[in-house]
């Protein structure tokens, strides 16, 4: 048989690539949700939540429409998912939806639960009872905001410079964030309306429990 011709690998197939990352099974264990990661058509990273059965059937479909959802958490008692949705140029807030069976094709409706300020949104985890959740957040330092910056521009003027006199001004993957650190909040998700309550400082707390 003829062998096909052989064909390289071109720059522009890095942006086909697609990749699955964070899954997380459902209370009931019949559905597990993940991040579907790749590209737009300018090169911008994408996420978006999908869903998939866990019942043998290879059946998937897309929850969320992205373009940057990350980071979600089902609920232990219910069908309940948290996740963390950052849409362009705003900042990133927790958000809820319920998730839907395998086989519809509606997407779920979405819940934004917080109104944070610019900043960074992580380790989002359940209280055992389902009622509440808690989260990191770092807010991003007033100089270095969007906002900040858009004004800079406008008069001309250049970016401030940045004092350092704490080692701990960035980090890989992070980036630089100075002064500004992570405080642990807690929602209560039984009280319409409620805030967030903000717990502590958390510094260099990776994970946490409600345990």
């Amino acid at each position: 048989m003829p062998r096909r011709a052989s064909r390289l690998v071109q720059p522009e197939d890095l942006l086909r690539l697609v990749t699955v990352a964070d899954p997380r099974f459902s209370a009931d264990g019949h559905s597990v949700v993940f991040v579907r990661k790749g590209y737009d058509a300018k090169g911008a990273r994408t996420s978006e939540l999908w869903l998939a059965s866990t019942r043998g059937a290879q059946r998937q479909r897309p929850l969320t429409t992205g373009p940057r959802d990350s980071t979600p958490r089902s609920s232990p008692v219910d069908d309940s998912l948290l996740f963390v949705r950052s849409a362009t140029k705003e900042a990133p807030q927790l958000a809820l939806l319920k998730l839907p069976p395998v086989r519809g094709k509606a997407r779920p409706q979405v819940r934004t639960l917080t109104r944070l300020p610019e900043g960074s949104l992580a380790s989002v985890a359940w209280s055992p009872d389902g009622r509440h959740v808690a989260f990191k957040w770092r807010q991003t330092m007033t100089e270095f905001t969007a906002a900040a910056a858009k004004r800079r521009k406008a008069l001309g003027h250049s970016t401030p410079a940045l004092v350092v006199d704490d080692p701990w001004y960035r980090l890989d993957g992070d980036g630089v964030f100075g002064t500004a650190r992570f405080r642990l909040f807690v929602l209560d998700l039984g009280r319409k309306g409620a805030a967030p309550r903000e717990v502590f400082r958390c510094d260099h707390l990776d994970d946490f429990s409600f345990d």
